[in-house]
């Protein structure tokens, strides 16, 4: 258990108010079996509320809750699981922050991070091969990350998510940025 009480990894938070976010918990246990979990699938992972001190489980059954937001209303809570390739939306409670799952999207990529455009539009960066990442992460340097960006949106709150591909990069785009900021 962490110092917020809450047991595994955080991968991401959205924050509700001064005292309360929703975090995803990533890894059920932050050791070699939670990463052995992990990486065969088994869903063990979690969404959780915090509030003034206390944590709570709020959906579960997920490989990799990554990117979490909420809505500029903040009645709505969306976010990805980067294993399973989807994109969730749920009902929140104001109240007490539970959740009440109202939609889905089964989408070819890897989602990670959710960028709020609107109540019907979200942005979200992926990782076009989740396995191209591990020898990037031990030589950045030399290798390249490939990247995808997509827009998730619909006409309106009864209609349909659909997705659209905005940005895909075989890891050059990437690589020339981080090496011009690093002038």
């Amino acid at each position: 258990m962490n110092e917020l009480g809450v047991w595994g990894h955080i991968n991401d938070v959205s924050v509700v108010s001064r005292h309360s976010f929703y975090a995803t918990n990533d890894k059920f246990w932050n050791s070699p079996v939670g990463r052995i979990g992990h990486f065969l699938g088994i869903p063990w992972c979690k969404l959780v509320f915090w509030d003034s001190g206390r944590a709570s489980t709020v959906s579960r059954g997920y490989i990799e809750p990554n990117g979490v937001a909420l809505s500029p209303d903040s009645e709505k809570l969306f976010f990805t699981d980067t294993m399973r390739n989807m994109f969730y939306e749920f009902k929140r409670d104001k109240i007490d922050g539970s959740l009440k799952l109202l939609s889905s999207l089964k989408v070819p990529t890897g989602m990670d991070n959710i960028e709020m455009v609107s109540e019907n539009e979200v942005l979200i960066g992926c990782h076009v091969r989740l396995h191209d990442l591990f020898p990037y992460f031990r030589d950045i340097e030399v290798l390249r990350s490939p990247s995808h960006v997509i827009r998730v949106h619909r006409t309106n709150k009864e209609s349909s998510w659909k997705y659209q591909d905005l940005f895909m990069d075989d890891g050059f785009f990437s690589e020339w940025f981080q090496r011009r900021c690093s002038r």
